[in-house]
């Protein structure tokens, strides 16, 4: 049927406008075809880049929790056991705990307050991950705080840069008053907590970068179709064409 109205409007039709019809509607399923292929395929692109990169925003971020952490704590432990024995020693290594101090309270800071990075951004993060950080949050909120504020006058001091014997007593004192069960949730459990919340992203950005891949495909594959149909198409109309022209003459 559809054949018999398609030869109807091709024999109603002057030699001219046939051929015509010939060139631009295949050429026009084509351009659309094509147009659309990218279209739809730079939009899939843009969002998995986006996705990628707010990705690699919260692992930058985790990552440096993580090393300020890890930083801090261990220069702690390094700083109480030698400070009476090997003064030097300690002086040294309380460097780098203030470095490591400062760097992971801001950092936290920073994690608390974007929720690492995901505030503002729930719709494009996994549920998973949403879970993860306010568990998180949860968790660890309380006791961090309590470790910075345990340490916090001792940082703020005029004489805090120089491991001076009273800094090293008062660094002592505030270390022996912090409960040990809460230094070592410190040092053991949040580390593998961030752990945990690490495999969560990385595996959203391996995601992404299947999406970036997955959007080439998908503007081939459309373009492709477009291609094919135009070919045929412009087949189909060449054949009706010619019989039509024999007919005419």
């Amino acid at each position: 049927m559809k054949r018999l109205l398609i030869q109807n409007w091709l024999h109603n039709l002057q030699i001219q406008p046939k051929i015509a019809w010939g060139y631009v509607l295949p050429l026009g399923i084509a351009i659309a075809g094509t147009g659309l292929g990218i279209t739809l395929a730079e939009q899939q692109q843009k969002y998995a880049e986006a996705l990628g990169e707010d990705a690699l925003e919260e692992l930058d971020l985790l990552t440096r929790l993580r090393l300020g952490a890890l930083g801090t704590l261990l220069e702690q432990e390094q700083v109480t056991s030698e400070s009476l024995s090997q003064p030097a020693y300690s002086a040294t290594h309380y460097e780098k705990w203030l470095e490591n101090y400062v760097h992971f309270r801001q950092t936290w800071q920073e994690f608390k307050q974007t929720e690492n990075n995901t505030r503002g951004e729930e719709e494009i993060e996994s549920e998973a991950e949403l879970e993860a950080v306010a568990m998180f949050l949860e968790k660890y909120g309380e006791t961090l705080d309590e470790y910075f504020q345990a340490f916090d006058q001792l940082v703020a001091g005029a004489d805090s840069a120089t491991f001076t014997p009273e800094v090293s007593v008062q660094f002592r004192e505030i270390s022996a008053q912090l409960e040990q069960s809460l230094l070592v949730q410190l040092s053991d459990d949040l580390n593998e907590d961030l752990t945990a919340i690490e495999v969560i992203i990385r595996d959203e950005y391996t995601d992404a970068q299947t999406a970036i891949d997955h959007s080439s495909v998908l503007r081939l594959q459309i373009i492709g179709l477009s291609v094919v149909a135009s070919t045929a198409i412009a087949s189909v109309l060449s054949i009706l064409t010619s019989r039509a022209i024999a007919v005419r003459s």
